[in-house]
């Protein structure tokens, strides 16, 4: 569980560090990957639809790099680094610790109240899965939320609290069914856990009124092209939102339903390698582009759907992966103080 004891080396942390699922199919495996050497990271994008080069981000003027102060933004951000969980507020100031133990701590979700947080924890003692977890926001002892069965098929993933605090949607590779993948579940508080999807599905994000998710799945059983997809909590007739031709992934709700962020990985990404971030209405309509250029993943909105929170991915080694605020009316967007070193889901409370 968390503790506030030191950071202790233990034998056979490298070896789980950017583990995720056996085919990589968590669209933050590379970004886990990184600490496991450029190659195994290269190899990550290639199997789940990610690039390998940053290149300079462009939103409107650029990326905000001195001139004019940066709007203050309200709310708190959880991110985790070096599978740490932290706590920092949206203007950069404020930045604390939650956990600091030689676990795998990582993909934090704020619960709608404010007082907790879910993440995903991976040691010896908690199977080849992993579990979820549950802190306090001030910190303090984790209690378990779920833990996965010996049965998985690598470790569970992005965990994400339902805007009415009932349900944590995730990736997990439980059996269900005659073959085996990775789909979406959910979890509730009591720890009961039910599938959603019944192919692949991964990277789940809930619509305002907890009644749908929005997600990455295959275009078709025998296609390697991630598109979002939108269906119910019974997964009956998920409904393809974005129609990919090369990969969209990363996709995120906004909290007034009017957008679904997503990645799209454009035509020559293995060379060329200019992800953009686009918004398109959970109707398929609208879709825009917000930001073009290098390695980005969408991880969370603002409490007002007035921005955009973006992970950028330079090359490896080059350690400054760094969370992006980008606003949806132009402008540059700017560096969140604090942040350099992020990794995985991040997530946006009021």
């Amino acid at each position: 569980m968390s503790n506030p004891t030191a950071r202790a080396s233990i034998p056979g942390k490298a070896a789980w560090r950017g583990v995720d699922t056996p085919l990589r199919l968590s669209q933050y495996a590379a970004v886990r990957t990184l600490d496991a050497g450029a190659r195994n990271w290269q190899r990550a994008r290639s199997v789940f639809l990610i690039g390998v080069l940053i290149a300079s981000l462009t939103v409107s003027a650029g990326v905000a790099a001195g001139g004019p102060k940066a709007r203050s933004w309200p709310g708190k951000i959880a991110f985790s680094r070096n599978n740490d969980l932290f706590v920092v507020s949206a203007d950069g100031s404020g930045l604390h610790q939650l956990t600091n133990t030689p676990d795998l701590e990582d993909s934090p979700s704020w619960s709608p109240d404010g007082m907790s947080i879910a993440y995903r924890h991976f040691n010896d003692q908690t199977g080849p899965g992993g579990e979820i977890d549950r802190i306090s926001s001030s910190g303090g002892p984790a209690t378990v939320l779920e833990r996965e069965p010996s049965t998985v098929h690598g470790l569970l993933s992005e965990p994400i609290f339902s805007p009415n605090g009932r349900l944590v949607a995730c990736n997990s590779g439980r059996p269900n069914g005659p073959v085996d993948t990775i789909r979406i579940w959910t979890v509730d508080l009591a720890g009961a856990v039910r599938p959603v999807t019944s192919d692949f599905g991964a990277t789940a994000t809930w619509s305002p009124n907890s009644a749908q998710l929005a997600y990455v799945g295959l275009s078709s059983p025998d296609s390697h092209i991630g598109t979002i997809f939108v269906t119910g909590l019974s997964g009956a007739a998920p409904r393809n939102v974005t129609h990919a031709t090369v990969n969209d992934q990363s996709p995120a709700w906004s909290p007034n339903g009017k957008w679904i962020a997503f990645v799209r990985l454009n035509p020559g990404w293995q060379t060329k390698q200019t992800d953009t971030i686009e918004l398109i209405h959970p109707d398929g309509s609208g879709l825009h582009a917000i930001l073009r250029g290098g390695i980005l993943f969408t991880v969370a909105w603002s409490p007002a759907s007035d921005a955009v929170l973006v992970l950028r991915v330079p090359k490896p080694p080059d350690p400054r992966r760094q969370l992006l605020i980008v606003p949806l009316k132009g402008g540059p967007a700017h560096p969140l103080p604090g942040t350099t070193g992020a990794a995985g889901h991040a997530s946006w409370h009021r």
